[in-house]
């Protein structure tokens, strides 16, 4: 299994945290993603600062945290994918709170395809595994 996909699994059964960056760093939770032509996508309303935040400054870090102690680290540039009609429909399947969410704002809709750089999973008992 790749990285991209080991990710994607990882992200889907966890809480997530996207960092974002201008002078001040930002960490906000996010809940939905997909595996979208091989990458890890997230999605956002381009009506809020964090897509305004990627686009300025495409290189985000991602962590999220298992029930069990681990915890996973990814650096990644983010691609904005706007107006990709397939990735959008497929997070309106997958979250349907999601779909009633951009109900009539379908406009607002924004996609971000991950580049993935590193994905390191750690432990509590200090060992770390690149994935």
């Amino acid at each position: 299994m790749d990285t991209n996909r080991k990710v994607y699994e990882y992200l889907l059964e966890n809480v997530f945290f996207v960092a974002t960056s201008d002078k001040e760093p930002h960490v906000r939770p996010f809940g939905a993603v997909i595996f979208y032509n091989d990458k890890v996508c997230i999605c956002t309303s381009n009506k809020k600062n964090v897509c305004n935040q990627i686009k300025a400054n495409p290189v985000i870090e991602i962590a999220a945290v298992d029930q069990v102690g681990k915890w996973l680290r990814v650096k990644a540039t983010a691609s904005l994918k706007d107006n990709n009609i397939e990735a959008r429909d497929m997070f309106f399947e997958q979250y349907p709170n999601v779909k009633q969410l951009y109900n009539g704002r379908e406009n607002e809709f924004t996609v971000f395809s991950l580049n993935i750089k590193a994905a390191i999973l750690d432990n509590m008992d200090g060992t770390t595994t690149s994935l």
